[in-house]
């Protein structure tokens, strides 16, 4: 990949800002936390090298809401949800020790 290793990793910081409920502003390698950002529509990703469309998209997106043309969204992707992943880690445990 474009970092190695680095790019197909998703960090906890990640979740925590899909559990606040935001969009995402993601800026970095081309990887896995881009992929989710778009696949689940959770804000925007760039590249670091796209500084004109990151500051273009944000002009955009500012004077939108500035306007009261875009609200924003307090939801998120449930399957992300502590309790679900937790009840996904105790089906595999029972399922090996089982």
């Amino acid at each position: 990949g474009e970092n190695g290793h680095a790019s197909n990793i998703l960090t906890s910081k990640l979740f925590d800002y899909m559990g606040a409920r935001r969009p995402i502003l993601a800026i970095g390698p081309c990887g896995a936390a881009h992929q989710l950002v778009r696949k689940e529509k959770l804000g925007w990703a760039f590249r670091d090298d796209e500084t004109t469309l990151i500051a273009e998209t944000l002009r955009c997106h500012f004077e939108a809401w500035r306007q009261g043309k875009i609200m924003l969204s307090n939801s998120r992707p449930r399957r992300f949800d502590r309790r679900v992943l937790t009840e996904k880690l105790s089906d595999v445990f029972n399922t090996v020790v089982g």
